[in-house]
């Protein structure tokens, strides 16, 4: 084996403890508990991400490591991770829905262009957070559940289909 893939397969295995079970779980947790409230679903939405917002910028190095390299993951634990990241876009994908049948968001949004679109927003968040910065973790992530609940429910600035300028 040549120093790199060495360095290489220790690297992966401590990216592979730090990607850790215990993640999971609170992660599921998480969506669990928001599940089982009778809240609209954009009251859920908004728990929902100021909650993950939160928890994010509590484990920013984790979820650092989680955002950038779970790809590398192998065997079991890659299954894990992926069948957790379907868990939660379908959950948000499912909020959304839910929001439409309440009348919160209009029928013509995208959902599956809407949850990537708020998904890049808060996993961008380990790109930019830093801990010694003048706003509080928890102004910071109301912040965003704020802007997210905001853009689902705002009225588009064209009908769909028109064409753009």
């Amino acid at each position: 084996m040549l120093a790199d893939e060495a360095a290489f397969a220790a690297q992966a295995e401590v990216d592979e403890a730090v990607i850790a079970d215990d993640d999971l779980l609170q992660a599921q947790e998480l969506v669990e508990r928001v599940r089982a409230s009778d809240d609209s679903a954009l009251d859920q939405l908004h728990r929902y991400f100021e909650s993950y917002v939160l928890w994010y910028l509590e484990n920013l190095e984790r979820v650092s490591l989680y955002l950038n390299e779970w790809r590398y993951l192998t065997g079991e634990r890659l299954e894990r991770v992926i069948a957790q990241r379907r868990t939660y876009e379908r959950f948000i994908r499912e909020l959304i829905e839910r929001a439409q049948d309440e009348g919160s968001v209009d029928d013509s949004l995208d959902v599956k262009y809407a949850t990537f679109f708020i998904l890049g927003a808060v996993n961008g968040v380990p790109t930019w957070y830093r801990r010694k910065g003048q706003d509080a973790p928890q102004r910071i992530a109301r912040a965003y559940a704020d802007m997210i609940v905001g853009t689902l429910t705002a009225t588009s600035p064209r009908e769909a289909g028109a064409p753009l300028r």
